[in-house]
């Protein structure tokens, strides 16, 4: 090999090599400002924000990845196993009952909004007009079944056990004057259930699938729920650079509004 094919072999290689070292480090860069979140695309408002945000993220350098699933169990799974940075789907309860069913330590990061729930009816136009015996659907799942059974008590359709609140099943009820037959369903079903009860008790956002509106409950909760839907992460990741850097994304006016103007009041912000 003369000297000249020598030095260019020398040369080529070299660049090949700060070549890979760069798309390497590229490649590094991408992912470290990358954040996934996992979201359930049904009525909860949070899939139409994370989009909205998404432009505002990048400004920030952030480069924001929404990733879609169809129920309420992988999107804590997939933040547990650390598959995704965070999801945005559920409120506080419910998360503190699956680190309790499941043994895990996910934070609510970052509230956000509120869906108050409410009981909604097809027969009756007055919450005074529910007949004895009426028949109430509810949720079954144990955060929102609580729930439910709680606003009935405080609304005086049932009595419950003294110091029970949002823990509250339907064995805890001891006192039923009005006979009242309470179905437990799905969560997502009560709102098609309206056409087979007199009165069914809807998850904020249900509500909108069947055509209706917190306006069109005969009784509701207001926006000082606990119920309150957030941004959940990992103990070990609710101080990342990311998530601060989406809360004050999420918190800023411009977000307020949004939400204020695109769900009709069915959503409500929980920040100043």
């Amino acid at each position: 090999m003369n000297r000249i094919s020598f030095f260019s072999l020398i040369i080529s290689l070299m660049v090949l090599v700060s070549g890979c070292g760069q798309a390497a480090t590229n490649a590094g860069e991408v992912k470290g400002n990358t954040l996934v979140i996992a979201t359930n695309p049904s009525f909860n408002g949070f899939p139409e924000i994370l989009e909205y945000i998404q432009p505002k993220l990048k400004e920030q350098g952030i480069d924001l990845k929404i990733q879609f699933v169809n129920d309420i169990i992988q999107p804590n799974e997939l933040v547990n196993d650390k598959s995704v940075d965070a999801n945005a789907f559920q409120h506080i309860p419910y998360m503190e009952s699956y680190n309790k069913q499941h043994g895990t330590q996910l934070v609510a990061a970052i509230k956000v909004l509120a869906w108050p729930s409410g009981l909604y009816s097809n027969r009756y136009k007055n919450i005074n007009d529910i007949p004895d015996g009426a028949t109430i659907s509810i949720p079954q799942d144990p955060s929102n079944n609580g729930r439910a059974l709680d606003f009935l008590a405080q609304h005086g359709f049932i009595k419950l056990k003294e110091g029970v609140g949002l823990s509250a099943t339907k064995k805890d009820i001891i006192e039923n004057k009005r006979n009242f037959k309470i179905v437990e369903l799905d969560q997502g079903m009560s709102a098609k259930s309206l056409d087979d009860v007199d009165l069914a008790f809807i998850l904020g956002g249900y509500q909108t699938a069947v055509g209706l509106h917190l306006k069109d409950a005969l009784l509701a909760e207001d926006s000082t729920s606990e119920f309150i839907g957030v941004i959940t992460t990992r103990a070990d990741n609710q101080n990342d650079e990311k998530i601060e850097k989406l809360k004050t994304v999420l918190h800023s006016p411009d977000v307020k509004k949004f939400i204020e103007t695109t769900f009709e009041g069915d959503i409500i912000p929980v920040f100043e």
